[in-house]
């Protein structure tokens, strides 16, 4: 549902008027109107903003007549605070001034950021160096977790909630079973499930029985998950399906085992 905060039609506004050379909008001198109407532009500060951003651009005659463009910026406070509306207005009035430097250029290249802002957000806020010097395995990690916080619930999902402990003992089961089916190091086991605390349970069981998890978008064309199968080598798929709908191809000394609630439980 659209929020009523903000206009069906627009959010940006941008007004230019050209028409007011000598003085309309800045105070300069009086313009003649018809019938010998004198007329002279004063500023109206509207009690709210009509629209999310309104710049407003009119174009005057300084004293020594040269054309200049004065520009105005409204807000919804609701959306913006002070800071970030005056953010806009620099970006708009440098990229003004880098095409008034070379006319010839196009608007795409013009400079938006100052030194300033482009600092923070390619340096500060892209500092992505991660000490990898801990690998500690993930399902090593999940099992501190569960040990420390046995009743704190892990998941949540249609069928219900899991707490840690009973994920952890699932997923034990599952890796039991895995392992009886002869998965181990290095195992690559294929895994075709909808999102659901079950996709957890078989991802940490694969992991705990030392495999490595291959995971199957069910939404993709059965050919990418046909060609995903064969070039891992998976030694087993893992489904929440019934083998008939799978959906694609599965070599025969592929096998399919169905996981659920009744599997994951040890069945």
């Amino acid at each position: 549902e659209r929020s009523l905060a903000r206009h069906p039609l627009f959010q940006t506004m941008l007004s230019f008027d050209n028409g007011a050379r000598g003085g309309t909008g800045t105070g300069a001198a009086p313009l003649t109107g018809p019938a010998g109407l004198t007329v002279t532009g004063r500023r109206a500060d509207a009690p709210s903003a009509k629209f999310d951003l309104s710049f407003e651009i009119v174009e005057h005659a300084a004293e020594t007549g040269a054309p200049v463009l004065g520009c105005a910026l409204d807000f919804a406070t609701e959306l913006f605070d002070r800071d970030t509306a005056r953010g806009i207005a620099d970006r708009f009035v440098r990229v003004l001034t880098a095409l008034a430097a070379d006319p010839g250029s196009r608007a795409g290249d013009a400079e938006i950021l100052g030194e300033a802002e482009r600092r923070r957000i390619l340096v500060e806020e892209n500092a992505t160096d991660v000490d990898h010097r801990d690998r500690t395995p993930v399902h090593v990690l999940f099992a501190e977790q569960a040990a420390a916080r046995p009743d704190a619930v892990a998941l949540t999902g249609p069928g219900g909630t899991l707490t840690y402990r009973e994920l952890d003992e699932r997923a034990n089961r599952l890796a039991h079973h895995l392992i009886r089916r002869g998965v181990g190091a290095e195992t690559r086991v294929a895994v075709l499930q909808e999102r659901s605390p079950e996709l957890v349970v078989s991802t940490l069981a694969v992991l705990k029985a030392g495999g490595a998890y291959v995971p199957i978008d069910p939404n993709q064309p059965a050919s990418r998950s046909e060609f995903i199968l064969r070039d891992t080598g998976a030694a087993a798929l893992l489904t929440d399906r019934e083998p008939r709908d799978i959906g694609f191809a599965v070599d025969a000394d592929v096998p399919v085992l169905r996981v659920g609630p009744g599997l994951g439980a040890g069945g």
